[in-house]
């Protein structure tokens, strides 16, 4: 179901509640609005997952809080939000190969770093025959995205972003 038909469905149910004088039970009313909140979490991911296969690095930009902490396993200390710029995300970007496609999209919630409950989404990702890994998104209270971790075997990362990383990287140390 879209996103639009659910956010009907629940304005149906409280108007018809309303209405009527009856309570809308509550397990109805929660499962209709997770349902709702699902909907645009998922729809945000496949957009900024569609801005990042076609290079589209503003919108992926403005889809991350201002909070948001990049994790990679190329990097020992997490990449906080002030260094990540469009310039970044567009290295970033620019160090996958451009067969890069996604392979499939998991949800549910997990540990954020404050050891706190958060909705996460899981996105597998293949490029090529060898190259391979997951992305993981968490969202803050207003539906933007606030953490990005990404996860692929280190052979792979290495011979597929190595080099362009080490210069994102060399370029986050250089003083601004």
């Amino acid at each position: 179901m879209e996103r639009r038909d659910l956010l009907l469905s629940f304005m149906l149910l409280a108007t018809t509640a309303t209405i009527t004088g009856c309570e809308t039970p509550d397990s109805e009313a929660n499962s209709l609005a997770t349902r709702l909140e699902n909907a645009m979490y998922t729809e945000t991911v496949e957009k900024w997952r569609a801005a990042l296969v076609a290079g589209d690095i503003d919108t992926v930009v403005s889809y991350l809080s201002p909070d948001v902490h990049l994790y990679s396993p190329l990097k020992a200390t997490v990449i906080g939000r002030q260094e990540v710029d469009h310039g970044f995300v567009a290295t970033i970007r620019s160090a996958f190969p451009p067969d890069l496609r996604f392979t499939g999209h998991l949800s549910g919630t997990a540990e954020d770093r404050d050891g706190n409950p958060k909705e996460t989404h899981v996105l597998p990702f293949r490029s090529g025959p060898d190259y391979g890994g997951v992305l993981t998104l968490q969202f803050d209270n207003q539906g933007r995205i606030d953490a990005v971790a990404v996860y692929s075997t280190l052979r792979a990362l290495t011979a597929a972003i190595g080099p362009i990383l080490d210069q994102a990287v060399i370029a986050l140390q250089s003083p601004r």
